[in-house]
């Protein structure tokens, strides 16, 4: 019996790195990637609190994530009070498994929040056209008011989170044996070891 097919990644730890960005950067072109909607992680007043986001946006040179939410959200609030922040990865068909470290940030009405708008789709944009916040409660859900004037595109509720990837925390789930690594950004570069699955 010979050996298992192996991922190049599964003994290399500068190709698990290029794995795990690679994997984030598909959920940015393929709607059906895990990676599209991953879990975003802040600290709110009674302790952590998660969400299921879109990323919009994956640049491993700069190492930045990019989502779009109402600058009305909890979230935008928490961030402002703690910019510390986790992303949440899990790929089934790969196997993989990505926790990354980040620091957020908000973005409103600057140049990337401008850059962002400006690629949105009409349909995206309805979600910010609603007349109170998320979370807001209402005695009706068919009844949620959106904006009745035209000149409100949802432009003045729209911002920008930027996370930063500090720590890359990988793990790959095989039979054959699982792998796991932890990438930590130090003095300009990742520096990679292996962690005991």
């Amino acid at each position: 019996m010979g050996e298992p097919d192996l991922p190049d990644f599964y003994n290399d730890l500068d190709r698990s790195l290029r794995a795990a960005w690679s994997l984030l950067a598909c959920g940015v072109k393929d709607r059906k990637a895990p990676a599209h909607t991953p879990v975003l992680a802040t600290n709110g007043d009674s302790g952590p609190r998660v969400r299921t986001v879109v990323l919009r946006a994956c640049d491993p040179e700069t190492r930045r994530l990019r989502f779009h939410t109402d600058r009305r959200s909890h979230k935008v609030a928490e961030i402002a009070a703690d910019p510390a922040g986790a992303v949440h990865v899990y790929d089934p068909k790969q196997k993989v498994q990505l926790r990354l470290d980040c620091q957020l940030s908000v973005h409103i009405g600057d140049e990337l929040a401008q850059e962002a708008w400006a690629a949105t789709r009409d349909f995206s944009r309805v979600c910010y056209q609603v007349m109170q916040g998320p979370g807001e409660a209402v005695s009706d859900p068919r009844e949620v008011p959106f904006s009745a004037d035209d000149s409100k595109d949802g432009w003045d509720h729209f911002a920008v989170i930027s996370a930063l990837v500090t720590r890359i925390e990988w793990l790959y789930l095989a039979a054959h044996g699982h792998r796991r690594a932890e990438f930590l950004w130090q003095e300009g570069d990742w520096h990679g070891r292996w962690l005991v699955p």
